[in-house]
């Protein structure tokens, strides 16, 4: 089975912020606030990805695809995308 190296955390930052799914602005005080609050050694991006998903800055799926080291899109016209749905018949829905 292959598995898929998550981005470095730098890189990751740098996903976020091309996803535009936070204001560039509120990423350091984020990763400060994080930092302060993870209290372990060998807290790695996943970590930092979950705390996001976890305090409702992200969803699980848009916390996973910046994982996978892509920035999107999450946008579809005026509406972000928070989730992938899947329907018999369907390849991939996309909730909003």
């Amino acid at each position: 089975m292959t598995t898929i190296d998550s981005p470095s955390f730098d890189d990751f930052s740098a996903l976020l912020g091309r996803s535009k799914l936070l204001p560039n602005e509120d990423l350091p005080g984020l990763n400060q606030r994080w930092r302060s609050e993870s209290h372990q050694a060998g807290a790695g991006v996943e970590d930092y990805a979950r705390w996001l998903a976890a305090n409702q800055y992200l969803t699980d799926y848009q916390a996973g695809i910046l994982l996978r080291g892509r920035a999107g899109p999450f946008f579809l016209n005026e509406y972000k995308l928070l989730d992938r749905r899947r329907v018999a018949g369907q390849p991939g829905l996309h909730g909003s």
